[in-house]
């Protein structure tokens, strides 16, 4: 068995030498979401690499299908035409199977394609011979789909990105009203909205959310030193000593580099290194703020809440950084 993939999270499989079964990888399949119609290619139809041979629509967006070699399509899922959920289930959701000259693996397939064929209809091709195998053929232009919540809904793990809704498991990442979530506290829900509106506006490739953060602090005006979150605990309580309200301020500070660390995960999928860096300062610092709180108010009873959360919030931006 020889599976290769395409920078378009395509595979195909040269199962045998008679022909090869084309599909998608799972990452690329969670990332379009449920699908719900699938334009399949005609059997007998031949593509050259880089083709389009189909479309397929989820609740999310609509992606071109493109043949990642050149062949000519001698069977397709048939079920998929009548039921396109079944390209979100497992095992196994096999698209197609094309003969050919398989220009990308490199060797020619023989006329009939009898045995892959076979195997095709009688299931043998299932999870166990590879991952990948687990899901239908279709092309989801990866670096395009970004995840925004419905405004009439709010926040919602159907309208998250899959890795942040793996990551962000419990249900206070998704409450509105809680004030110990990245996106509960006025500043945390603010930051979010604004990410949301800044990642449509952008037209470029290369768009930095840290940048967004530094505009979003910079329209805040907020009287906070630049660098505070990396500075010592002595430096920090001095700082606050200065005037009443620097707790106040540096905690909005800290709220908004959580917030905007998690808006990038749940809108994309990953966090930028720069502004994960940032974060854990401001999940750290939100703990000293928290100690800081203890002392001066012995009897605040959602000092606890408040430090697990920070800790749950820590540990997901770990496993972020480690997706």
């Amino acid at each position: 068995m020889s599976i290769k993939y395409s920078k378009e999270h395509e595979w195909i499989n040269a199962a045998d030498s008679n022909a090869a079964i084309v599909g998608i990888t799972v990452h690329a399949q969670d990332a379009l979401g449920d699908v719900v119609f699938v334009d399949l290619p005609a059997v007998g139809s031949t593509f050259k690499a880089g083709d389009v041979a189909g479309v397929v629509e989820s609740v999310k967006a609509a992606a071109d299908v493109y043949m990642p070699v050149t062949g000519e399509i001698v069977e397709v899922n048939e079920a998929l035409r009548d039921d396109p959920s079944l390209a979100n289930s497992a095992p196994p959701g096999r698209w197609l199977v094309l003969q050919g000259q398989d220009e990308q693996c490199g060797r020619a397939r023989r006329p009939d394609g009898r045995d892959c064929l076979q195997r095709l209809r009688q299931g043998q091709l299932s999870v166990s011979t590879a991952l990948a195998l687990r899901r239908p053929f279709l092309h989801a232009a990866m670096s395009t789909i970004l995840y925004f919540d419905d405004p009439d809904v709010g926040l919602a793990r159907e309208t998250s990105h899959p890795t942040f809704a793996r990551i962000a498991a419990q249900d206070f990442y998704y409450d509105g009203g809680d004030d110990f979530s990245p996106f509960g506290s006025d500043d945390g829900s603010d930051t979010l909205a604004a990410l949301q509106e800044w990642y449509q506006e952008q037209t470029g490739g290369n768009a930095k959310a840290l940048r967004f953060l530094q505009q979003q602090l910079s329209d805040w005006d907020l009287p906070v030193p630049q660098g505070m979150l990396a500075h010592d605990d002595a430096a920090k309580a001095q700082w606050l000593a200065s005037d009443d309200m620097n707790q106040i301020y540096l905690r909005s500070v800290c709220r908004a580099h959580v917030a905007t660390a998690f808006g990038q995960l749940k809108i994309t999928g990953s966090i930028d290194a720069d502004l994960h860096k940032q974060a854990l300062l401001a999940l750290a610092c939100q703990q000293w703020l928290n100690t800081v709180a203890r002392s001066k108010y012995p009897d605040w009873e959602y000092a606890d809440q408040e430090s697990e959360r920070l800790a749950l919030m820590n540990t997901a931006l770990e496993q972020a950084s480690a997706a």
